[in-house]
């Protein structure tokens, strides 16, 4: 029996208690984000995101440099793309900075 001044609980919010992995799905964590996990149950944190993706933009640059040691006869069709890409790089940044100015 419960104490007269405890609150009354159902056994699923006992259980939710005693187990901290079952949380609900749409409940938001402190910095706004849900519980999203990937295909592993893992949860990829908000840090580690934008670093792998730039590592991941590091990926054209050291294909064109393995292209250039690999296969030096297209050094010149080499160097062109990877002009193209700096370009594209350089045209996201400045897409950035003018959307700032606008919001301003």
């Amino acid at each position: 029996m419960s104490k007269p001044d405890e609150p009354i609980t159902t056994s699923t919010q006992n259980s939710a208690k005693q187990d901290p992995t079952k949380q609900d799905p749409t409940k938001q964590d402190q910095d706004g984000v849900g519980n999203d996990a990937g295909q592993n149950g893992k949860a990829v944190s908000s840090g580690q995101l934008p670093l792998w993706l730039g590592y991941a933009g590091l990926l054209p640059m050291a294909g064109v440099l393995a292209g250039q040691w690999f296969l030096p006869q297209y050094a010149g069709q080499l160097l062109y793309l990877a002009m193209l890409y700096v370009g594209a790089i350089f045209a996201f940044l400045g897409g950035i900075q003018w959307g700032l100015s606008l919001r301003l």
